[in-house]
């Protein structure tokens, strides 16, 4: 054979290896994102308004965003693969010996970084922009047929600008809103309108704009106009503000314009009609050309350097893992090398997120902020295939993985020794027992070991993938507030426990299949089935696995989860500028829903439960109008339901419209709220920021004053069944992990069939729990009728198929 040949066969052979890893790799890992994404906008996407041409549209356009992330990724991961099985197999050390380059050995992982290279280019400059302009435009289109999804019984809504509106029900068979309450201000005119009505319905005009309006039928309208001191239309639209003018009126019939364009994520709103993200690189350039100042010619150049610096993290990335794969056999077949290169993967990305933000400052040229961590990571692995120096000779890094290897060795031996002081008996005792069933024994040792280190490797490379497509989310608002790398780093780092919570099961899918795949690989299995062990042997080991996996994650979202999720919220509500509200706010007042169909705004209550400058609305409890309300600037609490009101008034409106005023006289004039002081401070509270036990109250607080709770229900229900979930899945994966066809055909068709059945998994809970959200299925169906489908499936594969 000619030597000439040998590294052009050896190319095809190791390029053949990488290639199907990592798409296998990219699938999983995409397939996630995009899941997570669908259980986003799922009540977008299951919108009986939209079309399945326009929902498919809408699904197609979230994908170039998630390629673009997860690519770069898939090939690190494909190359640590394909490495540590080239390595285990002696295959890297026999071409070495044959003295066959570094580079020549390196050519098919440069030749696959170049191609994702340029895939992610082309998505990067052409592709992505665009996709995100048309998903920008279909979810505007959706949000605003579905806008009645975010009116429900009992909430205030204050998602339509300089409007309030709450709803008593909303018929369940015509979908009309009974009992009406909106309050509108019109911004630099000092006028203001309540309107209460009887019924009320949302409507679409397509024409000329498209436009959101409420249509109101048998009501009443109260219209004020206010003026300040200055004589100049005032800013109030309470009765304080100076009301000059007051008109009472009936309507059988009255349209209200609630907004012009659909409503739009707190990401979005401010942000220019075409901003940088929805250019493409072409026209990113045209407007660093044609930009009015400084600062934005600055922004599109580091827009314009980061389309192309993005890209070059799919060829820098699997450069670095090869020649980190090339020390030899014993580091590339340990967790501890990919957890190492991972984190150097973190590193790289976020000294270019760090390098954005510095050359957005006008610190550094915007080619050298944006270009610095691959100019530093290339600089690296040029000199690496030019000497023998490799990555780990670094003295950090050295460090780093001497920690790593030793807190891997100690926690083998602290493994094996419980395994030894478990598993030896006393040799009387052995000779006089008739059954012997022991749970830490050799082989449920070898079987769970192998799952455990595939379940961490597939954890870590889930969440991590995870945090840098939430990172590059968040590099907007984080150059918008000013926000530091290190705060942004502590959000992250509390947003962690959440998303092994929701990847854990999927991980752990993986891992049975991988890890399986390699003990049928080395006939591990073989052996276990040869020495009589049956295949429910197997079974039962993985099972119990699952349930006490179960077990901690139950227990991760009752104790560590609620207080996780509301640092991160904080945290996330100060990246993105936003206002943390426990309570509704509108007009610079909080409302709040009262028995008695009474409707409450306060500015606050002091400790004492004092009220200051509050409002009362008394509705008809017939037809939902507006029949008396009240206001004063005090009002002291004088036993538990009833307040000493001073400094306001009450307002009659008699049946021929017109407005009977009754001066509320100091210590003469008493308040009765039947509801008490709680009411004025109830607080909102979301599921994920609450125990199982704060959560099961709060629902029940809730139902006490007539809320919906349907939602919270599913949620409750949820924190038993998605844990569950570990079992299901691993039922469902255990026979394509040992089947016979899965010995014959290797691991790749096993783990894609099994990927596969998990995500349709995953959307039936999606689809299940959007269905219960909308009372179309009941709160047990909803939350665990896939899992009952799939437990039965998977009990019945386990039985039927053959090992």
């Amino acid at each position: 054979m000619n030597r000439k040949q040998i590294p052009w066969r050896l190319f095809y052979a190791t390029f053949k290896e990488a290639l199907p890893l990592t798409l296998i790799a990219f699938v999983i890992l995409t397939m996630l994102v995009f899941v997570q994404q669908v259980g986003k906008y799922s009540s977008i996407i299951l919108s009986f308004q939209a079309t399945s041409q326009v929902t498919m549209k809408f699904l197609m356009s979230l994908l170039p965003g998630i390629v673009i992330i997860t690519l770069p990724v898939s090939l690190l991961l494909g190359t640590v693969i394909a490495c540590s099985r080239l390595a285990t197999d002696g295959e890297l050390t026999a071409a070495q010996s044959l003295g066959i380059s570094k580079l020549h050995l390196a050519l098919p992982f440069i030749f696959t970084g170049l191609l994702g290279t340029l895939v992610t280019f082309y998505l990067s400059a052409e592709v992505a922009p665009r996709s995100l302009k048309e998903l920008k435009s279909l979810r505007a289109r959706i949000v605003l047929q579905e806008a009645n999804n975010v009116i429900r019984p009992r909430m205030f809504v204050t998602t339509f600008p300089n409007v309030l509106l709450h709803v008593q029900d909303i018929d369940a068979k015509t979908g009309e809103w009974v009992g009406v309450f909106i309050l509108q201000q019109e911004p630099g005119k000092g006028v203001s309108r309540l309107l209460t009505a009887e019924r009320g319905q949302l409507r679409i005009t397509p024409s000329p704009q498209m436009a959101l309006e409420a249509q109101l039928y048998s009501g009443l309208s109260l219209e004020n106009r206010s003026v300040d001191k200055s004589g100049k239309p005032g800013t109030g639209i309470f009765e304080e503000a100076g009301v000059t003018d007051r008109a009472v009126s009936d309507f059988q019939k009255l349209s209200i314009k609630l907004t012009e364009k659909a409503a739009q994520d707190e990401d979005e709103r401010g942000d220019a009609p075409s901003g940088m993200t929805e250019m493409t690189i072409s026209e990113v350039a045209r407007s660093a050309a044609k930009a009015p100042d400084k600062k934005d010619r600055i922004k599109a150049m580091v827009e314009w350097h980061k389309r192309i610096a993005f890209p070059f993290a799919c060829l820098t990335l699997t450069c670095l893992t090869f020649i980190m794969a090339l020390r030899g056999r014993r580091f590339t077949t340990r967790p501890r090398t990919v957890i190492a290169i991972l984190f150097i993967a973190m590193g790289f990305y976020l000294v270019l997120v760090s390098g954005q933000n510095i050359a957005l400052s006008g610190k550094v040229p915007p080619w050298l902020g944006v270009w610095l961590s691959n100019i530093l990571l290339g600089l690296y692995i040029v000199k690496s295939f030019s000497t023998n120096r490799s990555l780990t000779s670094l003295p950090v890094v050295s460090t780093i993985t001497a920690l790593l290897s030793e807190a891997g060795d100690r926690i083998a031996d602290a493994w094996r020794g419980l395994v030894k002081s478990l598993t030896v008996k006393d040799e009387n005792t052995r000779a006089t027992s008739t059954v012997r069933f022991s749970i830490i024994n050799l082989i449920n040792y070898l079987i769970v070991s192998e799952v455990a280190k595939f379940y961490l490797l597939a954890l870590l490379a889930l969440v991590v993938t995870t945090v840098i497509f939430t990172l590059f989310d968040l590099i907007p608002a984080m150059a918008r507030t000013g926000t530091s790398i290190a705060y942004a780093a502590s959000y992250l780092a509390y947003l962690s426990p959440q998303l092994a919570y929701h990847v854990t099961p999927f991980a752990f899918l993986v891992a049975i299949l991988m890890g399986c795949s390699v003990l049928t690989r080395t006939n591990q299995l073989v052996i276990i089935y040869g020495a009589g062990q049956s295949k429910y042997r197997l079974l039962g080991v993985i099972s119990l696995t699952a349930l006490l996996l179960s077990g901690a994650l139950w227990l991760l979202s009752d104790i560590m989860l609620p207080h996780t999720n509301r640092e991160q919220d904080i945290r996330y509500s100060r990246i993105k500028s936003r206002q943390l509200e426990q309570t509704t706010i509108a007009f610079g007042r909080k409302w709040v829903f009262g028995r008695n169909n009474n409707i409450y705004s306060y500015q606050r209550i002091e400790p004492d439960n004092t009220l200051i400058n509050t409002s009362m609305y008394h509705l008809s409890p017939s037809r939902w109008v507006l029949e008396e309300s009240s206001f004063f600037a005090r009002a002291a609490q004088i036993s538990e339901n009833s307040w000493q009101a001073s400094g306001g008034w009450t307002d009659t409106i008699r049946p021929d419209l017109t407005i009977n005023r009754v001066p509320i006289n100091t210590g003469q004039s008493n308040v009765m709220i039947t509801d008490g002081a709680g009411l004025f401070k109830r607080t909102i509270n979301e599921s994920s920021k609450m125990s199982t036990g704060e959560l099961a109250d709060y629902i029940e607080q809730l139902g006490a004053i007539g809320i919906p709770t349907t939602d919270l229900k599913i949620d409750l229900s949820k924190r038993l069944a998605f844990p569950f979930s570990c079992l299901t899945l691993a039922l469902i994966a255990l026979p394509f992990a040992t089947g016979k066809r899965a010995m014959k055909s290797g691991p790749l068709l096993s783990v894609a069939i099994g990927v596969g059945l998990s995500l349709v998994f995953w959307l039936l809970m999606t689809l299940f729990e959007a269905a219960g959200k909308q009372s179309s299925l009941s709160v047990g169906l909803s939350v665990w009728g896939p899992q009952v489908m799939f437990v039965a499936l998977g009990l019945y594969l386990n039985f039927k198929l053959k090992n």
